[in-house]
């Protein structure tokens, strides 16, 4: 939840502070007047995003900087970029280089924002304009659905694989048995005997997996 927004040098705010409140927060006025600007400012600051210097004022002075910050419960972020200066700052103590379109890991985790948190002017209300496809899969990724289905097309795999397994055993098994009808000695009719046991005892142990895969299933 965000309590309050400084912008220095963004467009076209010199030095603006805003309020915010618990819950929804409405940004309202006139046509021209930075309302899309502090929208942009604040997603400057938690996605960095636009890159470039498309966003500086043209009233910055040379020896100043475009700041962003924004203050959470837990801490406040500042984005800050200047001629020489291109870095975020952690709760006004801890300086992070700011690497063109990443965030550091330590300011997602305290701001922890998406675009679902903002809303800009001409966006269509989020997930309304998608395919019921898309919002499904939004939800089962919420949710953790898709881990479970990842894992029963795994299982799936395995049981296709133990299947196809069994089947070639079983061909072995009546090759095998060929072999020994067709055999005159002693000797062949025995290695084909332990080679039979060999296989019968591949085919529980193949069986025995199949069946504690079904049983999960």
């Amino acid at each position: 939840m965000i309590q309050s927004v400084d912008i220095e040098n963004f467009q076209s705010h010199r030095k603006t502070h805003l309020n915010f409140h618990e819950g929804i927060n409405i940004i309202t006025g006139t046509s021209d007047h930075g309302k899309s600007a502090i929208i942009k400012a604040i997603m400057k600051a938690i996605k960095n995003k636009p890159s470039g210097d498309s966003f500086v004022s043209h009233f910055r002075g040379k020896k100043e900087s475009t700041k962003i910050k924004i203050t959470f419960p837990e801490g406040n972020v500042l984005r800050e970029k200047g001629k020489t200066i291109d870095r975020y700052v952690l709760n006004d103590e801890l300086q992070y280089k700011a690497l063109q379109g990443k965030v550091p890991d330590e300011i997602q985790n305290l701001t922890r924002m998406g675009p679902v948190n903002i809303q800009e002017q001409k966006q269509q209300f989020f997930l309304l304009d998608e395919s019921p496809g898309k919002v499904a899969k939004y939800f089962n990724e919420v949710v953790g659905l898709q881990e479970m289905d990842q894992v029963i097309q795994s299982v799936n795999k395995n049981v296709k694989f133990i299947e196809t397994e069994e089947k070639i055993i079983n061909k072995e098994i009546e090759n095998t048995k060929d072999k020994i009808k067709e055999s005159k000695w002693v000797l062949a009719a025995d290695k084909a005997l332990k080679a039979i046991e060999l296989n019968y005892n591949r085919i529980k142990l193949f069986k025995n997996k199949q069946e504690n895969i079904r049983n999960i299933l």
